[in-house]
């Protein structure tokens, strides 16, 4: 297995490669080339056109935000080293995208959000990315209604809206409360105050406990708006609406970064030696108990088919599987630390990644030093292989 290895050595203002320049600046980004060589042929470029010119200065990372054929597509900027996906969700006009950086906790913006302001720098708005659970069990108190008496628990769970969609958090603690089981009112309220910050709560689901003859569910009573105070429940046991199901959501942890898409539905993101996976398709939810950890603190993460490549400051990591409650892990025998998180890129063929001894390819075929051909280890550090910035090109 042979790859085209193109990289680039960071510097302020002209970026050159072989064959490429690309040129930075208060002119905005132009990328072109010097010459093409083809076999028996002379060919001319076209010329380098103008495809962002940045408002801010010193920018780290930007991202084209698509608007559909309705709305221009904008370039989110960022002074700040940030990796940004799409959205695993279904998803014709809202257009979602979460980020996450080592400098702030984890975001989500979508096309409305991000224009919000009506001008560059994008985005103008974003929410938090995950959706916190309520601190505080609510109060109860019952009357009326015939006996036999039952015991009943009540939880309520906080819900935000992100264009679309609906995002529910994980439950309060429980409160419990004798009743009549025949025509009973419950009294709901003392619910606690949503937290501060991007979250957009517009909703409470508050659930009862329902026994069965060989279960314990909480189903749901009803939906209210955030700001309503109490709830009257006097509905029967038959009349209750879905069972709970985000018991185990709990918001991303504040520090996660290096967010990455893997296929059904799952995005993934590390902080510390902590690998973290978010519930398929529901970007805001991510069980502590997907959670898998490193011997090494992590520096950065790719992704190559069902695969997630993570690189650490020793051995690499391959983290395999199709949903995130049963991923497996192995460690590289390779003893290649990731030097640059920013180096690290998917290719077809698996992941490449700057070392301190050369470009490291990582595959299902195995793991090589990719550039051990073209350069010593002291050509190799003499070119600065932290600075390295991975890309794909063509």
């Amino acid at each position: 297995m042979k790859r085209f290895v193109m990289f680039v050595l960071v510097t302020f203002g002209v970026l050159l490669t072989g064959c490429t320049r690309i040129e930075t600046g208060e002119v905005g980004v132009r990328v072109g080339f010097d010459k093409q060589i083809q076999s028996g042929e002379l060919r001319s470029w076209r010329k380098p056109s103008l495809a962002y010119s940045p408002v801010q200065s010193d920018i780290k990372s930007i991202y084209k935000l698509l608007g559909g054929s309705l709305n221009p597509p904008v370039w989110l900027e960022f002074q700040q080293d940030v990796d940004i996906v799409t959205g695993p969700v279904a998803d014709t006009s809202d257009f979602r995208v979460y980020y996450t950086s080592s400098s702030f906790g984890p975001r989500k913006t979508n096309y409305a959000l991000a224009t919000s302001g009506g001008a560059a720098p994008y985005p103008n708005s974003y929410y938090e990315m995950g959706v916190p659970a309520p601190t505080g069990a609510p109060t109860l108190s019952a009357s009326g209604g015939t006996s036999p008496t039952e015991t009943r628990a009540y939880i309520y769970t906080f819900v935000s809206q992100f264009g679309s969609v609906l995002e529910e958090s994980a439950p309060s603690p429980a409160a419990t409360v004798t009743c009549n089981t025949s025509g009973s009112t419950v009294l709901v309220n003392g619910f606690s105050a949503p937290p501060a910050g991007n979250y957009n709560f517009v909703y409470k689901r508050i659930y009862r406990s329902v026994t069965g003859a060989s279960t314990n569910n909480y189903q749901l009573v009803a939906q209210i708006p955030i700001a309503t105070a109490s709830y009257n429940d006097s509905m029967s046991v038959t009349a209750l609406g879905q069972v709970l199901p985000s018991l185990y959501y709990t918001p991303p942890p504040s520090t996660l970064q290096g967010i990455v898409a893997m296929p059904n539905g799952i995005l993934a993101g590390f902080t510390g030696n902590q690998v973290w996976f978010c519930e398929p398709y529901l970007p805001h939810a991510w069980p502590s108990s997907y959670m898998l950890t490193t011997e090494y603190p992590i520096v950065g993460l790719g992704v190559f088919g069902s695969t997630l490549f993570v690189g650490t400051t020793k051995n690499p990591y391959l983290i395999t599987g199709t949903t995130p409650s049963a991923m497996s892990q192995e460690k590289l025998p390779i003893t290649q630390p990731c030097v640059a998180k920013r180096s690290i890129v998917s290719d077809q063929y698996g992941v490449l990644y700057s070392s301190p001894n050369g470009l490291i390819s990582i595959s299902s075929a195995g793991q090589e030093i990719a550039t051990s051909a073209l350069f010593t280890r002291d050509e190799w550090q003499a070119i600065n292989p932290n600075s390295i910035i991975g890309c794909i090109y063509n």
